[in-house]
């Protein structure tokens, strides 16, 4: 009885170092910003708001609540043990990278960072002599690289698993400048989760839990003989685009890539104890692979034929607003419609007389993804939007777009004082 209520008081010390940590409300207000931006751009280009921010931010919230219960159940059973300095060194180097750009708040990045500075640490361990570095040397030198390792592989192994859950869904339409001067369709698949993790810390014995554990445990750490329970905010995230694919399609490739990536990772994390360069490798991969995996399917998106630009056939569908008339007929993103009311659509600009051209009613030929016409039709009640919930993509005559230049904390705190001035 005894050692399960000392064992309930450490757990609630760290719950309670949880809602006292500055990280976590730092986390959230970045999240909710992004998704506002996200929302602004939809209305400055297509003058209605295709997402509610607050039901991403929800959403997202809830899903990260689910995704730290299964990353705290895999790390306490792989015995992935982490030093409480280094879970808050690993907050602050994302914080530092996302004032460049905000996709770097990622702990693959963080992590890789981190890892590298203990590789330095170790090897210049006299550093810690030194009065003002020896807060910082000092965890840097005792940094337990396959537990790091390990904890970054299941984080990414989570957001796999997320973005297949998502399925792209959530992605946000844009127009951007294409190829010489032309105006292309993309859609920008940004998703952040805030996971509550509880994570197994080393400490001294006299800090310990009440509690023993097997012979085997931990895998992945070497650190002592004294451990706790502690609750600790880690963001996962992804940023990529979906330009001559459609998003759901674009989501399956790149969480096939981040399964491979964490297998990988896991692999390096488990050879550190046979092979100490594995930990340089590892260090390495963690940036150099999560980079690969965004800037290379980027590219391939653009050397691709363009999904959402004009197409001989119809009117390519860029988004369909949610619970929208067009919604509900099953009208899906990545469809042209080529027939309304038997009139053949070939501009966007013809959608609207071709919908008026009866009351009540609506009928359209749509050509899907797969090359197959699908034959919807609907009642068209009175008040409805005359576009039924479309947007297309862009033609000669859209005239704005974004610039998808690098975006850093700073200017998304700029961008909401001034929005609120």
């Amino acid at each position: 009885m005894q050692i399960t209520l000392e064992l309930l008081v450490i757990i609630g010390k760290g719950i309670l170092s949880f809602f006292t940590n500055p990280f976590l409300y730092l986390f959230l207000v970045l999240i909710w910003m992004q998704y506002r931006r996200q929302t602004l751009f939809e209305r400055r280009l297509f003058s209605v708001r295709v997402h509610n921010p607050w039901e991403q931010f929800i959403e997202s919230v809830a899903q990260g609540l689910g995704g730290g219960i299964i990353i705290s159940l895999l790390t306490i059973a792989m015995g992935i043990v982490i030093q409480p300095t280094q879970l808050f060194l690993l907050c602050v180097i994302s914080f530092l990278l996302a004032c460049y750009h905000i996709q770097y708040l990622c702990y693959a990045y963080s992590g890789g960072v981190l890892s590298l500075l203990a590789l330095i640490a170790k090897t210049y361990p006299q550093g810690e002599a030194i009065s003002w570095l020896r807060v910082i040397w000092k965890p840097l030198v005792s940094l337990e690289f396959s537990s790091l390792f390990a904890f970054i592989a299941i984080l990414h192994l989570l957001e796999s698993y997320l973005l297949l859950r998502n399925s792209g869904k959530d992605s946000s339409p844009l127009l951007v400048n294409g190829k010489r001067g032309m105006l292309v369709g993309v859609h920008q698949i940004q998703k952040f989760w805030l996971a509550p993790v509880f994570v197994v810390a080393a400490v001294p014995p006299e800090l310990a839990m009440p509690v023993g554990h097997p012979s085997w445990w931990p895998l992945f750490s070497t650190l002592g003989t004294g451990f706790t329970i502690l609750l600790f905010p880690v963001v996962i995230g992804h940023t990529t685009l979906a330009i001559s694919s459609l998003p759901s399609h674009k989501i399956k490739r790149v969480s096939k890539q981040l399964i491979y990536y964490s297998f990988i990772l896991f692999g390096l994390a488990w050879g550190i104890q046979f092979w100490g360069g594995a930990g340089i490798l590892a260090a390495f991969w963690m940036i150099l692979g999560h980079e690969a995996i965004m800037r290379i399917g980027n590219w391939l998106e653009w050397k691709r034929p363009l999904l959402f630009v004009p197409r001989p056939e119809g009117v390519v569908v860029l988004a369909v607003i949610a619970n929208s008339p067009a919604a509900e007929m099953g009208i899906e993103v990545g469809d042209v419609l080529q027939k309304i009311n038997g009139i053949e659509i070939h501009h966007p600009d013809e959608v609207y007389p071709a919908l008026r051209s009866t009351s009540t009613f609506c009928k359209m030929e749509v050509l899907n993804e797969q090359g197959h016409i699908k034959y919807l039709q609907r009642t068209i009640y009175q008040g409805e939007h005359h576009e039924l919930g479309l947007i297309f993509a862009p033609d000669e005559q859209s005239e704005y777009y974004v610039d998808l230049k690098p975006i850093s904390i700073v200017q998304l705190i700029r961008q909401q004082i001034q929005r609120g001035a």
